[in-house]
């Protein structure tokens, strides 16, 4: 999962790599992993960059058959 989300960061031009983005475990859970994303980027540029970053995430884990739980 993590190589997916790297390969993510790496298309997106506005996603600094100093500092270096990071994806983390942050808990494991009855129902799965959650998983933290931190990409970086300049003020200007950061809420399109996580915008896109986000919805290409959920894109690609879904073709890895990786899927995300939806709560209600």
């Amino acid at each position: 999962m993590k190589d997916i989300i790297f390969g993510v960061f790496k298309e997106n031009d506005k996603i600094l790599q100093e500092p270096a983005p990071t994806v983390e475990v942050t808990a494991l859970t009855e129902t799965g992993v959650r998983v933290a994303i931190r990409p970086w980027a300049l003020n200007e540029d950061f809420s399109k960059m996580s915008s896109q970053t986000l919805e290409r995430c959920l894109t690609e884990l879904n073709k890895a058959g990786i899927v995300m739980e939806k709560r209600v």
